[in-house]
C-alpha cells in the first residue's frame, strides 16, 4: 500500500499509522473529533474517551455517514474520579500516570492513541485558536458548568445522587 508517497510493503506500526491518517477523515467527522479530543483534555474528562463516549453516526454536510464521539455522563471532569473526589490537578496531560494508573481512562486505546499520533498538529492547532480567540477559557467553561448549570440544579439531585452512591 503507497500513502503519501511512502509504500508500505508489510504490516508495521508506520503502515498502521499511515492507514489510520487516510481512513480516519472517511469514517469520522475530523473536525467533530477533533474538538472532542480537544475539549476532554481542556476539561479533564478523563473517562470521555472510553466509558463515558459513544459513538454515533450522523449523515455529514457531504450526505455520508460518519463516526462522532459523542458526551455521556459527564461525571468524572475538572479532575473529579469516579466517586466524586476532586484527585487530579488541573495540569495533568492525557498520557500521564499517578501511582502507575492513567490519567485518563482509555488513553491507551487504539482509536485515541492514533489519533494523537497520527493528528498531533491538528490538535494543537486548533486548542492554540480557540484559546488565543478566547472561545476555550477557564472562566467560561466554569460559568456554563457551574453558574449556568450545576448552581440551577435542585439540592435533591445533590442528595438522591449521594444516597445512591
Amino acid at each position: 500500500m503507497t500513502y503519501e508517497q511512502t509504500t508500505y510493503r508489510y504490516d508495521s506500526q508506520e503502515y498502521r499509522l499511515a492507514k489510520f491518517k487516510k481512513e480516519f477523515p472517511e469514517r469520522f467527522n475530523m473536525h467533530y473529533s477533533t474538538m472532542y479530543y480537544v475539549f476532554t483534555f481542556f476539561a479533564l474528562m478523563v473517562d470521555q474517551r472510553a466509558k463515558n463516549m459513544f459513538l454515533t453516526r450522523w449523515k455529514d454536510e457531504d450526505g455520508k455517514y460518519r463516526w462522532y464521539p459523542y458526551f455521556y455522563d459527564n461525571d468524572t471532569i475538572f479532575g473529579i474520579n469516579n466517586v466524586g473526589a476532586l484527585v487530579f490537578d488541573y495540569f495533568h496531560e492525557d498520557t500521564d500516570q499517578i501511582n502507575s494508573s492513567d490519567v485518563y481512562n482509555g488513553q491507551n486505546s487504539v482509536l485515541w492513541y492514533n489519533f494523537r499520533m497520527c493528528f498531533a498538529s491538528e490538535i494543537k492547532n486548533l486548542y492554540a485558536s480557540l484559546r488565543s480567540d478566547k472561545l476555550l477559557d477557564y472562566d467560561k467553561l466554569i460559568n456554563q458548568y457551574v453558574t449556568e448549570g450545576s448552581d440551577k440544579w435542585s439540592a435533591n439531585i445533590y442528595n438522591a445522587d449521594a444516597e445512591y452512591k
